[in-house]
């Protein structure tokens, strides 16, 4: 029996062994073997900020028109997509009764009886009156307050400027009135005769013009000291005892039996620009509480 031979395939080229070079050195990894020096690109980069393919042409360096117009509604839509939206919620928070811009709720304030003639703003009237309203009416846009909260806001605010002498909502009658009863109880804190009374005021009034240690100004002041009332008017005579005048006659003038101060130094307290808004509100409730529903005297600042 013969040996066979095993076949041995013409033409056939050795493979070399995986991750192995022609020469039979090894590889760390089959990548290796490429070799390349393109860079990754981000052609992204390119565009100027705020541009991309749609409204900046890289061929030419320039803008394209379309595109920024096409942009341009995009924008205008979503804006007022937005504004709807805000609608929405201000309808939804006031129950629908909210307005849309200020001129609006000014629109539809209707003044408390006496109040009309201040909420007349045309060729610059009632500045101060108009400047605290578009404050009121700017809040209610921003808060979307309904149309019966901005009026009650409107109304309390009246009252605090009628409270503070801002506003006096009194007829001529009604003024003279006043100031009849208000001279006649006046009069009887100075004497219970009436007649008396004018004398003793005369008398100070007369002292005060003759003295010329005052200067003009000085008797001015003066002056305003006695329109405040008895207690002024005690005041002066006070300085004229102290000079040796007669004055010792006129009684001395307490502070009303509620203990609360004169409406002149409650009004200069009211007016003071570091008086808090607290304090203000007390000052008009302990006038209420002593029976003084006349407005507090205007104070010059």
């Amino acid at each position: 029996m013969s040996e066979e031979t095993p076949e041995v395939a013409e033409n056939v080229t050795p493979t070399p062994a995986e991750n192995t070079t022609l020469t039979g050195g090894k590889l760390d990894s089959a990548e290796e073997t490429v070799e390349t020096n393109e860079q990754p690109t981000n052609p992204n980069l390119e565009y100027p900020e705020g541009f991309d393919e749609k409204t900046y042409d890289l061929a030419t360096k320039s803008v394209k028109t379309e595109g920024i117009k096409e942009r341009e509604d995009s924008i205008r839509k979503e804006m007022e997509n937005y504004k709807k939206q805000a609608q929405d919620m201000r309808k939804i928070i006031s129950k629908g009764k909210a307005k849309e811009t200020a001129d609006e709720y000014a629109d539809s304030y209707v003044p408390q009886e006496g109040y009309e003639g201040f909420y007349n703003f045309e060729d610059g009237a009632n500045p101060e009156v108009k400047e605290a309203f578009d404050k009121v009416t700017k809040m209610a846009t921003e808060q979307a307050l309904n149309i019966e909260q901005h009026r009650a806001v409107t109304d309390t605010l009246n009252d605090i400027m009628t409270q503070a002498g801002v506003l006096d909502t009194r007829t001529p009658e009604q003024i003279e009135i006043q100031q009849k009863d208000w001279l006649r109880e006046e009069n009887k804190k100075l004497s219970d005769d009436p007649v008396e009374a004018v004398r003793i005021i005369n008398q100070t009034v007369d002292w005060v013009d003759g003295m010329n240690v005052f200067s003009d100004a000085e008797k001015e002041v003066l002056g305003k000291v006695m329109d405040t009332g008895a207690e002024g008017v005690a005041i002066i005579n006070k300085f004229r005892t102290m000079f040796g005048g007669r004055g010792k006659d006129v009684p001395t003038i307490e502070v009303s039996g509620s203990g609360l101060s004169s409406d002149l130094t409650l009004a200069t307290e009211f007016n003071k620009p570091d008086t808090t808004q607290a304090r203000r509100i007390e000052i008009m409730e302990q006038r209420r509480a002593a029976g003084r529903t006349d407005p507090m005297p205007i104070v010059q600042k």
